[in-house]
Order: C-alpha cells, then sequence, then structure tokens
C-alpha cells in the first residue's frame, strides 16, 4: 500500500480494510514501543474435569493454560477461579511450568502453596479465586496450572466441584 503526500493534494486517504499484516515488518512493534499496561495477548482456558484426590502428596489438575510472552520483560497475569468441595484440610498451588511440565516455580502463598477448608471431618464448599503477577522473565512457552493435595486422606478434595466449571485466564502485559 502506498500513502501519497504531495503539497497540491495532500495525504492520500487510506481505505478501510486496505492495511494488513504484510504492511507490518515482522517485529516491527517492540516492547519499548508498547504503553505500560498495553495488554499483549490473553489466553484463557475453562475446564469441568474433576480432579478428586484423597492424595498427601501434590496431584495435578486439568486446570491449566498455556501462553508463550512476546517479550522477555512483560508481566503475566494469572486469574483463576473455581467451585470446590472438600471434607477437612486441603492446599493448592499454582505454579509455571515449561513446555515439559517441569515446575519452574511456585506462584501463591507461603512456600507456593495456600490451604483451605477447617476441621478433620467438616465438609466445605465455597469458591477459590487467584489473581498474581508473575514475572518469567523468558520468551519460552508456558503452562500455569494448579495442583492440589491433602492434609489427610479422609475424603476427596474435588477442584472443581463436581457440576460446576473451572476457568483460567493468563494476560501478558507490558511494563
Amino acid at each position: 500500500m502506498t500513502t501519497t503526500i504531495t503539497g497540491a493534494g495532500g495525504v492520500s486517504q487510506v481505505q478501510d480494510g486496505s492495511i494488513g499484516t504484510a504492511d507490518f515488518a515482522a517485529n516491527a512493534i517492540t516492547s519499548a514501543q508498547m504503553p505500560s499496561g498495553s495488554v499483549i495477548q490473553v489466553q484463557s482456558r475453562s475446564t469441568g474435569t474433576v480432579t478428586a484426590s484423597t492424595s498427601t502428596s501434590w496431584v495435578d489438575t486439568d486446570i491449566y493454560v498455556d501462553i508463550t510472552p512476546q517479550f522477555s520483560d512483560s508481566k503475566i497475569v494469572i486469574i483463576m477461579s473455581s467451585q470446590y468441595r472438600t471434607y477437612g484440610w486441603a492446599t493448592f498451588r499454582l505454579s509455571r511450568r515449561n513446555s515439559s511440565n517441569t515446575i519452574l516455580a511456585n506462584i501463591i502463598g507461603i512456600g507456593g502453596e495456600h490451604s483451605l477448608g477447617g476441621g478433620q471431618t467438616a465438609e466445605q464448599r465455597s469458591t477459590v479465586t487467584v489473581t498474581q503477577i508473575d514475572s518469567p522473565a523468558t520468551t519460552s512457552a508456558l503452562k500455569y496450572r494448579m495442583a492440589i493435595k491433602k492434609y489427610n486422606q479422609n475424603n476427596p478434595f474435588n477442584l472443581p466441584e463436581s457440576g460446576f466449571h473451572a476457568n483460567i485466564t493468563v494476560m501478558e502485559v507490558a511494563v
């Protein structure tokens, strides 16, 4: 597409839909040119697959989302929400993983985990919502995934609760 500027005619008008991706050079926009706080990309996933576990070891859930950051200095905003059901104490963690599913960092809570529930046999049903900001410092493919475990093996911890969906969204944000 050619834009013509002349003293007699001014600037030729750009028509709607006439600028395509071929009009932009590869990597023409860098993170330095993005205003701070600009959302670069959003990835989201919803699942109704229940992970029901009585294990006192970490068990991966089906609550995960993949993202490949465009810029190494970007922040990743993670938002997860799910219904859960547990008897007694349970814990969950959100981790950042590589493309081989190896944990690179635990993102939430003291020691990378957060506890919920109460008592040895009391049933608890509620909603857990996680909002975190991560600084992965990479442009490699990443996975953000929830895992769960029980403090005792009496009854299962369900995440998400049967009949509900869990949602996880990640946003890459320019700094």
